[in-house]
């Protein structure tokens, strides 16, 4: 879990922050934060500095796939990949 003890700003560390958006219904579980330092103000979300930051995927089909990929005991390509997450490419 990344914040264990509560939503830290991602930026200064402090936990003053807020919800700054509500989740939209095209991403209905992603909340943005805004710190409430002055001095920072920083915007994030929980992927926010990690390797989901710019996704466009849920992190539930990222966590699928990686559980799809360590038990495909002979691999898996990534069109097969593709296709049992019925995701498009870009």
């Amino acid at each position: 879990m990344r914040w264990p003890d509560g939503v830290r700003c991602v930026t200064c560390g402090t936990d003053k922050v807020r919800q700054y958006a509500s989740p939209t219904e095209k991403q209905p579980n992603r909340k943005i934060y805004q710190c409430q330092e002055p001095t920072c103000q920083q915007q994030f979300t929980a992927t926010s500095g990690t390797i989901f930051h710019d996704t466009h995927l849920p992190l539930t089909k990222w966590f699928l796939a990686l559980s799809i990929v360590v038990d495909a005991k002979k691999g898996i390509s990534a069109k097969q990949l593709q296709r049992h997450l019925s995701v498009r490419t870009h």
